[in-house]
Order: C-alpha cells, then structure tokens, then sequence
C-alpha cells in the first residue's frame, strides 16, 4: 500500500496551483507526481472548462470539477459529463438585458457548456438576448469593471434569483444553478471513488469557499483572498512558491 492510498486532493488552478504568469511550477509539477506515486489521488477543480486538459502538462488520475462546479468529467473523456448542472436559459437572458442596459460597465459575457464557451465582446447594446440558443449552459460570466462589480452583484442577484452569484476575481462574476458549485461537485466526484479515507482541498478565491468547506484538510495560500485565508485550516505561501507542493508535504503530516 502507499502511504497516500485514499487520499484526495483537489486544487483550484488560477492562484493556487499556477504562479502570476499562469505557469506550472517545476516544484508543484514534481510533488504532484510523487503524491501519485505514493497512492494519491490528484485533480483540480476549476471555474474554466475541460480545454484545461489541454495545456495543463498533469496526468489527472481522478475526475476533474471545472466550469467553476457545474460539472465532473473523466480526464480521459472531458466532454462527457459524469455529473452536471445547468443553468436556466432565461437567467441568462436576464443577464444580456441587464449587459445592454449597463454596457458602459460591461467587459465581457461568457457562456460555456462542455463543448464550447461563447463570448460577446463587442457593443453589449446590440447583443441578442438569444446569442447562446442553440446551447445548453453550464454557467456564465459577466467582467465587469472593479469599482461596478459590487453593483452588479447586488443587482443580478435580485434580478437572478434562480442562480447562485460568486467572484472569482474581483471583477468576474460567475452564475450557476444553487445546486451546483465546487463544493456540491466535491460531493458528488467523492461518491465515485471507493475507499477514501481523506478530502484535502486548497483556493484562494470566494468560489473556493464551498470547496474548501467540503474537505477534511483545506489549504489557502498567501495570496488568497481574506475570507479564504480565514476559511482554511492551514496557511501556504503564495502561489509564486510552490503553494501546493507545501500543502502535499504538509498533508503526509497529517494522515
């Protein structure tokens, strides 16, 4: 047996397990590997969505939780949902009326389903309320501008009830269905896996929160948000220096 046998461990991707410049670090590649080695089970949990596999040079032996927890896909197959959520198609029309009545405040619109995301960047006043018909959605994004983004949240979430409102950065607002989330997609990727003894998970965002909630041991680095940090049980250093190879080195402590 190996020392990390039914254990584990979830990572978010943006400022946890890759630096500022959206690069793996050697020195987390290289403890990701041992901790399989050893028994582990490794995978991320993501708001982007499975074109992830395709840049991140990780092989993932667990089912991998992206579009920021509306769905659980088998690496080997990631567009094929072993379990997801959807949002309402009118929540997201809502959005797109909200978009072009506040498009001076508006960066970007994004749709995503496991197939593709769509995005409308262009004048917010002349996008149709119907842009993204012919797809089933996962969730979308609204970016708006920093000094907005209170706003909106307030806003669209009266305006949305139907949907959970999260940041995943301080300026990108995400919805999806109340049922789904990191936390919730936690749950039901746990269910799939026989035999585990242990949950650790690290973020460094809100969006995180739910995630980090569901583990038995949660991590934030030192650039995670306060709430986040204070949310964690154990502190790491920041994303710029092996955050998530010290969280492996500190969980060999703790089982």
């Amino acid at each position: 047996m190996g020392r990390f046998d039914g254990v584990l461990f979830v990572s978010d991707i943006d400022g946890t397990l890759i630096d500022t410049s959206q690069s793996l670090p050697a020195v987390n590649a290289d403890a990701i590997r041992r901790f399989q080695a050893e028994g582990g089970l490794f995978t991320v949990a993501t708001g982007r969505g499975p074109e992830v596999l395709d840049w991140l040079s990780l092989d993932f032996n667990a089912p991998i939780i992206c579009l920021n927890g509306t769905a659980v896909v088998d690496p080997r197959s990631p567009r094929t949902a072993l379990w997801q959520r959807t949002t309402p198609r009118e929540a997201l029309r809502k959005a797109v009326l909200y978009a072009r009545a506040h498009a001076e405040s508006v960066l970007d619109l994004c749709a995503g389903d496991l197939r593709e995301n769509r995005r409308w960047k262009g004048d917010f006043r002349r996008l149709d309320p119907d842009f993204w018909r012919d797809m089933t959605v996962n969730k979308f994004n609204v970016t708006t501008t920093p000094e907005a983004a209170g706003r909106f949240v307030r806003d669209l979430s009266r305006l949305i009830p139907e949907c959970r409102c999260e940041l995943s950065w301080n300026n990108l607002l995400e919805f999806l269905p109340p049922e789904a989330g990191k936390g919730a997609a936690l749950r039901a990727l746990a269910k799939r896996i026989p035999g585990l003894r242990l949950i650790a998970a690290a973020g460094d965002y809100d969006n995180d929160l739910s995630l980090l909630a569901e583990a038995d041991a949660s991590f934030a680095p030192a650039n995670a948000v306060p709430v986040v940090r204070a949310a964690a049980a154990y502190p790491l250093p920041d994303n710029d220096h092996g955050a998530v190879a010290r969280a492996l080195e500190r969980l060999a402590d703790l089982i």
